[in-house]
């Protein structure tokens, strides 16, 4: 192993830390503010992102994006931020088709009026490059969301290490996108 790997390894697992510790704030900062558990708002938020997780669990993409507002905003560790809903179904369209298998898990779930945090685990079954086995990952995954006042989502934020992608699939994370997709 050279010095390189070996340097390239250390801040890949420090950053992981910083990430993970981040994360754990984000859980410990919402659960400080004080939400009435009866809060008829908190509850539609958290109701939007059930419903999402069970639409993308049954691979039912119209279903999905009944649930988005048109100005939805979706970012994913490694990849550009989507804007708007048909941007959005445009990037998730071949998303589903290469994951013959989805289950997304929550763990944890915290819901404010308008928040919703989400510890959680994604189960995918992948055929990259259209080939014929299926890569089996399990990914955790910390999940932001903000909700409108008619339920639905207006923003889709995922937090994951990638390097459970990169090791599971052998795959980068695609990096290039048109340019009228990105920040």
């Amino acid at each position: 192993m050279t010095s390189h790997t070996l340097i390239s390894r250390r801040c890949a697992s420090s950053l992981r830390a910083h990430r993970l510790a981040a994360l754990a704030l984000g859980f410990a900062l919402l659960a400080a503010v004080p939400a009435r558990a009866d809060s008829d708002s908190a509850k539609k938020s958290a109701d939007a992102v059930r419903s999402l997780f069970a639409a993308i669990n049954a691979r039912d993409l119209p279903g999905v994006m009944t649930l988005l507002a048109d100005d939805i905003v979706y970012k994913n560790t490694g990849l550009p931020t989507f804007r708007g809903k048909p941007v959005v179904e445009a990037f998730l369209t071949p998303v589903f088709q290469v994951l013959s298998a989805i289950d997304f898990r929550a763990i944890d779930l915290l819901a404010g009026e308008s928040v919703v945090m989400v510890r959680r685990i994604d189960t995918v079954d992948v055929f990259p490059l259209g080939g014929a086995l299926a890569l089996h990952l399990e990914i955790p995954v910390m999940g932001y969301f903000q909700v409108n006042g008619e339920g639905k989502i207006t923003l889709w934020a995922d937090y994951f290490d990638t390097w459970s992608w990169d090791t599971g699939t052998g795959l980068p994370l695609p990096k290039q996108f048109p340019p009228d997709n990105q920040d």
